[in-house]
C-alpha cells in the first residue's frame, strides 16, 4: 500500500510541475515491460493519464505526459 502511495505522490508532483515521465519508469509503475508500453498511445492508473509526449525522447526512451482524467459534469434535468 506504501508503494501505491508514494507512487500516486510521485505522479501528483510530476503533474503539478508538468515534468514528463520515461518509458521505463512508467512501465515499472504499470507493472509492464517497456515494449509493451511503447506500442500504445496512453495509459491510465492510479487515476492518472499516461499520454505520449510527442518529439520527446531521452536517449531511446519516449516520454509521457502526465494528467488526470476530465471529469464529466451531468446535466441536470428539471
Amino acid at each position: 500500500m506504501l508503494k501505491i502511495l508514494r507512487s500516486q505522490s510521485e505522479l501528483q508532483t510530476a503533474l503539478e510541475n508538468d515534468w514528463l515521465v520515461s518509458t521505463g519508469q512508467l512501465a515499472e509503475l504499470l507493472e509492464t515491460t517497456p515494449a509493451a508500453l511503447v506500442r500504445q498511445e496512453s495509459a491510465t492508473k492510479f487515476g492518472f493519464v499516461f499520454t505520449r509526449a510527442e518529439n520527446a525522447t531521452v536517449g531511446k526512451e519516449i516520454m509521457w505526459h502526465v494528467s488526470k482524467p476530465t471529469k464529466k459534469t451531468r446535466k441536470s434535468t428539471r
